[in-house]
């Protein structure tokens, strides 16, 4: 799929460039070329299923090849932007790089339904402790990364304009979500 992806996919790099990456993996040397847009972009895993592309300091890429039901596999791409937070954006993929809809891929909503839920304020906390967070999780800025090894995904939440202290403070109670693959969706697991 890496070799036959076609420059608009990822318009940092062409066909020659991505093969060259390849040949590095292959003769095992650090797999790196200079992008189109004159940065380094490193070749950082490949599997048989899996690959971690850094396209530079701001954008990196994860691909993993998932078995689809009654179906050919299918690609899930993450590209995951730091700015200075980090926040992905998700798309499917068939062999012949059609995009698939995503709208339902995670538990049977899209990311947006996702997103959302990431929100919620859990009745569990005092209302003094809720009326803290009102607000203060607006935008919602999400990341995802993927498992090398298994068909999970996990998505975190970014905390954009905030102090470390109150950072952590959200982090102790919106918890990163995985969700691993059925064949069909991603279905939200306990981590």
């Amino acid at each position: 799929m890496w070799l036959s992806m076609p420059d608009s996919i990822i318009p940092y790099l062409n066909n020659n460039q991505r093969i060259e990456l390849v040949d590095f993996v292959n003769l095992n040397v650090k797999s790196e070329v200079n992008n189109l847009l004159g940065d380094s972009t490193v070749l950082d895993t490949l599997s048989i299923d899996y690959l971690h592309l850094t396209v530079n300091p701001s954008v990196r890429i994860e691909l993993k090849m998932l078995p689809f039901t009654n179906a050919d596999s299918i690609l899930c791409m993450i590209k995951t932007l730091n700015g200075p937070e980090f926040e992905s954006i998700i798309d499917f993929y068939d062999k012949d790089w059609k995009r698939l809809p995503s709208d339902a891929m995670f538990d049977g909503v899209g990311l947006t339904g996702l997103r959302d839920n990431f929100a919620f304020i859990p009745d569990t906390l005092s209302k003094k402790r809720q009326a803290g967070f009102e607000g203060v999780l607006d935008p919602v800025l999400m990341y995802a990364s993927l498992n090398p090894t298994t068909n999970e995904i996990i998505f975190s939440l970014s905390l954009p304009l905030m102090s470390e202290r109150e950072k952590q403070s959200i982090r102790e109670i919106f918890l990163p979500k995985k969700f691993k693959w059925t064949g069909k969706v991603f279905k939200s697991v306990m981590i």
